[in-house]
């Protein structure tokens, strides 16, 4: 701009984040000042982009909310984002994103995968309500409903040859510490020598391993208050260890190839020879143990760490309707047989 040429300024009455303000608009000239007030004028009449909301929504809540949850939110956010990305969010209607919502389900995906979907738009419209993006009222997300007859999602059990390999100590320590404990696998990851009370035949579970990328970070506490928790330390158990040497031993349980506390890769290397076998159907086949000897509710959610006993219940009520299945087919044959009939 030459030395003589004198900046002019323009204020106007402008809304930011829902509150009227002052803004004041620089131009060489004031047609360029009234081409930069018609340019702002059309973003705030069109507001963000979908995209631009749930990206600084998702950059908010790190480090403000569990690992867990945020790892958990991930991949729901890179779908919803993909759904709406070059969408003003002003525009979007709850016919916009039930349509999203239908589409998606219809692609199988189970009952608690189409929920987070749901559950990750709700957080980005409230976002976008309490910095102003769109006005108090004007939240789309309470006339969404979850679709009908979706299937309640599992991540299954053990195969019975992986649980006879097991029960019989056909497997490495690390895959029997799994079945019988039902731990997470980054409370599995995370747990000392120290952590094991043979004397009283105890596990205090206190800490957890988060990965960041490949790299595990320890973390004092677990998911929630309730998976901070002393469980049972199985005999079965205890004698391997003992047989093994661990007794004796301290630091890291189950150390990384580094001698450090495991990889994320690290993890799921030790499944490799089990096809589709993971932690959590370890988890879920200590659940189906501790059914069958017949521990009741209470007990088995202070092992588990579940967070509250609805969850625990579902779990029990599921194995329950399986052993009435099971033992009709039993009834049915008896009574064949008994009777000649068929």
């Amino acid at each position: 701009m030459p030395k003589n040429q004198q900046l002019k300024k323009k204020s106007v009455t402008v809304t930011v984040n829902g509150k009227k303000t002052r803004k004041y608009f620089y131009g060489t000239s004031i047609q360029a000042i009234n081409k930069k007030i018609a340019a702002f004028r059309e973003t705030e009449e069109q507001g963000l982009l979908f995209k631009n909301v749930a990206e600084e929504w998702q950059a908010s809540i790190e480090g403000s909310v569990k690992y867990y949850t945020e790892e958990c939110y991930k991949a729901p956010t890179k779908n919803v984002i993909e759904w709406f990305r070059d969408r003003y969010i002003k525009e979007l209607t709850p016919g916009d994103i039930q349509k999203e919502i239908d589409l998606y389900a219809k692609k199988g995906y189970k009952k608690q995968t189409v929920k987070l979907r749901i559950i990750v738009l709700n957080q980005i419209f409230k976002h976008a309500v309490l910095k102003g993006y769109i006005p108090i009222g004007s939240d789309p997300m309470p006339y969404i409903t979850l679709p009908k007859k979706l299937t309640s999602g599992s991540y299954g059990t053990a195969s019975d040859n992986d649980v006879e390999k097991i029960e019989s100590g056909d497997c490495p320590l690390i895959i029997a510490f799994y079945y019988y404990t039902g731990l997470r696998r980054g409370e599995l990851a995370a747990l000392n020598c120290e952590d094991i009370d043979y004397l009283h035949d105890r596990i205090a579970i206190n800490k957890v391993i988060e990965w960041h990328g490949e790299e595990p970070v320890l973390r004092d506490g677990t998911k929630n208050e309730t998976s901070t928790r002393t469980i049972m330390l199985p005999k079965v158990l205890k004698d391997r260890l003992i047989a093994e040497g661990y007794i004796s031993r301290k630091g890291i349980l189950f150390p990384g190839k580094t001698g450090g506390y495991m990889r994320k890769r690290e993890t799921y290397a030790l499944f490799q020879k089990y096809g589709t076998l993971r932690p959590h159907q370890l988890r879920h086949g200590y659940v189906t143990l501790l059914y069958n000897a017949d521990i009741d509710e209470m007990a088995a959610m202070s092992n588990t760490g579940h967070s509250n006993i609805s969850t625990m219940r579902d779990k029990y009520t599921h194995l329950n309707r399986r052993n009435i299945d099971t033992a009709k087919e039993k009834l049915d044959a008896f009574i064949s047989e008994k009777t000649g009939t068929k």
